[in-house]
């Protein structure tokens, strides 16, 4: 990463991702392996998630545990990205997080379509911006599954388009007008 960040709203902009492109795929096509040795969630997604536990466990299948007491680690951690700079995580069960059924769908996300929420309502703020993260207040890729699976696999090119591809990720970071600025100052690069 260079010294010569650009910031938009308050985050720090990791140069890579203006040059990043998807072969094959996308996280649009999501496999659901990137949150399957769990993730990380602030206190506050933690309490909303066990407060709609009723609403949650009616999704489940055979494959998960309806024991709410052993959804997280219960191991909090400091961790300036959170909002509270304090951290959880959920727990693994059988070789999955907690909340992946047997198709490797997320039952939070499920829980909340189904019953009117918005589609993001109950799940983890970094499941959603995943393979974006944010790392010490800065915006990059993590290359964690990188050539494991498509969906997760951004590499260099000449013609990038991860800021396209990860429109919805980073409008839930940024915003529209964080967003907006992004794909200008995108453009601006390019010429």
């Amino acid at each position: 990463m260079h010294e010569n960040f650009i910031k938009i709203k308050g985050y720090k902009i990791d140069p890579i991702i203006f040059k990043l492109k998807f072969d094959k795929s996308s996280p649009d096509k999501c496999q659901g392996l990137c949150c399957k040795s769990g993730v990380w969630v602030s206190l506050q997604e933690k309490n909303q998630i066990l407060e709609h536990k009723e609403l949650i466990k009616k999704f489940m299948d055979e494959t998960q545990t309806l024991d709410e007491s052993i959804w997280f680690e219960n191991n909090i951690t400091s961790d300036i990205d959170f909002p509270e700079g304090l951290c959880d995580s959920t727990n693994v069960y059988n070789d999955k997080c907690v909340f992946l059924n047997r198709e490797f769908k997320c039952v939070l996300q499920i829980s909340a379509v189904e019953n009117g929420y918005e589609q993001f309502k109950l799940k983890p703020y970094f499941c959603i911006t995943f393979p974006v993260v944010i790392s010490n207040k800065t915006i990059t890729y993590d290359d964690f599954l990188i050539d494991i699976v498509p969906c997760c696999s951004a590499k260099p090119s000449d013609n990038p388009n991860f800021i396209d591809v990860c429109e919805v990720e980073l409008l839930h970071i940024l915003g529209k007008d964080g967003y907006i600025k992004l794909k200008e100052t995108s453009k601006s690069l390019k010429k």
